[in-house]
C-alpha cells in the first residue's frame, strides 16, 4: 500500500497528529474520502438541528406589536444570522486548523444556550433570544469548509457538505413537529430539546472532523496551500482582484435572492399555480431535487485542471441560470405543470448554487495561487448573499405592515418574472468575472503527471 509523501508541517496543526489521523493519512484516498463526506455533512445537519426547529412551530395567536410572532421571530434569527456572517470574513479566514473543532462546538453551544432562554423568558421578549442564537450559527459553515478545501479531492468533500443544505432542513424540523406532536415539549421549549437530540450526533462528526490529516505534498502542488488570512492578508487579495470578487457576489446574491423566493413562498407559488402542497411534498421533491443534484455534480471530478475546473464550474453555473428562464418560458406556453416547474426550478437553482457555494471559490484560489483560503471569497459572498435575503423577507413581511403598501398576491408571477431575470443576469455577471479571473491565473504551475496536465 502506498504511503502519502510527509505532511508539509506549514499546513498542518503545531501539535503532533494523532493515530488516528495518521491512520488515515496511511488508507486509501477512498476511505479519506468516506471519512470526511460523512464528517462534514453531518456536522452541518446536526448545525440546522440548533437552527431550523422552532420554524416547524406556529406560534398561532401572538403578535410583537403590530407583527406577527412567528414574522418577527424568523426576522430577528435571520437577522443574528447575516451578522454572523460578515462576522465570520474575519473570524473563518483567520482561523487555525487546530482551532476550528472547539470554535464549531463552541458557537453550536452558545446557540444551543439561546434556544434554552426561548423557553425561560416569556413572549414576545424572547424574540431577542433567536437573534442570540443567529448571531454565532453562521460561522459554522467556513469553519467545516475550512477541514475541506486545498485537497485534490475537495469536489467531493465539499459536495458532501454542500448536499446537506438541501436536505437538512426538513429532516430537523420534522424532527420538532414530532417532539411537539408527542407532547415532548411545547413550541417554546421544542427548538431546545431538538437541539440536544442532534447534540451526540454532532460530537461525533466534529470529533471526526479533527481528525482529518491536513493536505499532502501532493494536494498543495496542485490545489496551492492554504494558510489563515489575517487582515492585511485580505486587503491584499481584494486590492489584486476587488473587480473580480465584486462581480462573483453579485451572482451569488442573484442566487441567494432566488433560493430564499423559491423556497420561502413555495406554498404561495404553487397555490396561485392552482396546487395545494401536501405535507409530504416538501421532502419528497427536495429529496429528488438533491439527488439529481448528486449525480450531476460528480462531473465536475474529472476537470482535473483549475483553469479547466473554474471554466466548468462557471459552465455550470450559468447553464442552471438559464435552464430557469427557460423552464418559466415553457411553462407559460403550457408545456410542462407546476410540479414539473417546481421540481426543475430547483434542480437548475441547486446544479449552479452548490458548485457556486463551494467548488468554485476552492479552484479558484488554487488557480491564483494566492496563498489564502477560500472560505474568504465564501465568506464575502455568504454575507451579501444573506443581505439580499433579509431585503426579501422585509419586503415580504415588514414594510407592508410599516408603510401600507401590499405585497403581491400572485407569486407565482413574481418568481416566473425572477427565473427570467436569472436567466439574463447570471450568464453575464459570470462570464465578466470568469474573463477577469482568467488573466491572473498563474500558467503553467499545475502538476504534470504522465505528460499531462492533472
Amino acid at each position: 500500500m502506498a504511503v502519502s509523501p510527509p505532511l508539509p508541517q506549514a499546513s498542518s496543526s503545531p501539535r503532533a497528529l494523532s493515530v488516528t489521523a495518521l491512520w488515515l493519512d496511511r488508507q486509501p484516498r477512498a476511505i479519506l474520502v468516506l471519512w470526511a463526506v460523512f464528517a462534514a455533512f453531518t456536522t452541518y445537519a446536526c448545525m440546522y438541528a440548533f437552527r431550523k426547529p422552532f420554524t416547524a412551530a406556529a406560534f398561532d395567536g401572538l403578535t410583537v406589536g403590530p407583527f406577527d410572532y412567528k414574522t418577527v421571530a424568523v426576522l430577528g434569527q435571520l437577522l443574528g444570522y447575516m451578522l454572523s456572517k460578515f462576522i465570520g470574513i474575519k473570524v473563518a479566514s483567520e482561523a487555525k486548523p487546530w482551532q476550528r473543532a472547539a470554535m464549531i462546538l463552541a458557537f453550536i453551544g452558545i446557540a444551543e444556550l439561546a434556544l434554552v432562554l426561548v423557553g425561560l423568558v416569556p413572549p414576545p421578549w424572547n424574540v431577542f433570544c433567536l437573534f442570540i442564537n443567529g448571531l454565532p450559527i453562521g460561522m459554522v459553515w467556513g469553519l467545516v469548509f475550512g477541514f475541506l478545501e486545498g485537497r485534490r479531492v475537495s469536489e467531493f468533500l465539499i459536495l458532501g457538505l454542500s448536499v446537506s443544505v438541501i436536505f437538512s432542513s426538513g429532516w430537523v424540523k420534522a424532527v420538532g413537529k414530532w417532539v411537539m406532536e408527542n407532547g415532548y415539549a411545547s413550541q417554546f421549549w421544542m427548538p431546545a430539546l431538538t437541539g440536544a437530540l442532534f447534540l451526540p450526533l454532532l460530537l461525533l462528526a466534529v470529533w471526526m472532523l479533527s481528525q482529518l490529516p491536513p493536505p499532502d505534498a501532493k494536494d498543495i502542488e496542485h490545489h496551492s496551500k492554504r494558510q489563515p488570512m489575517d487582515r492585511e492578508a485580505r486587503r491584499q487579495f481584494l486590492r489584486q482582484h476587488g473587480l473580480g470578487v465584486v462581480l462573483l457576489t453579485l451572482g451569488y446574491m442573484c442566487f441567494m435572492a432566488y433560493r430564499d423566493l423559491r423556497d420561502s413562498f413555495q406554498v404561495n407559488i404553487m397555490r396561485n399555480l392552482g396546487v395545494e402542497m401536501r405535507a409530504e411534498d416538501f421532502a419528497n421533491w427536495e429529496n429528488f431535487v438533491g439527488l439529481t443534484v448528486i449525480a450531476g455534480m460528480i462531473g465536475l471530478w474529472f476537470f482535473r485542471g483549475n483553469r479547466a475546473a473554474v471554466i466548468a464550474n462557471v459552465v455550470l453555473i450559468s447553464f442552471g441560470a438559464i435552464s430557469l428562464g427557460l423552464l418559466a418560458l415553457l411553462f407559460e406556453a403550457h408545456k410542462i405543470s407546476p410540479k414539473a416547474l417546481m421540481i426543475g426550478t430547483g434542480i437548475s437553482l441547486y446544479l449552479a448554487y452548490v458548485p457556486f457555494q463551494s467548488i468554485l471559490y476552492d479552484r479558484l484560489i488554487a488557480g491564483l495561487r494566492s496563498g489564502g483560503t477560500a472560505v474568504f471569497l465564501m465568506a464575502i459572498g455568504d454575507s451579501f448573499g444573506y443581505l439580499s435575503s433579509v431585503g426579501l423577507y422585509l419586503y415580504q413581511k415588514i414594510f407592508p405592515v410599516l408603510i401600507g403598501y401590499d405585497v403581491p398576491e400572485h407569486w407565482s408571477d413574481v418568481f416566473l418574472n425572477a427565473s427570467k431575470a436569472m436567466a439574463l443576469v447570471v450568464p453575464l455577471v459570470m462570464t465578466a468575472a470568469l474573463l477577469y479571473f482568467l488573466r491572473h491565473f498563474k500558467d503553467g504551475k499545475e502538476p504534470v503527471v504522465d505528460g499531462a496536465v492533472k
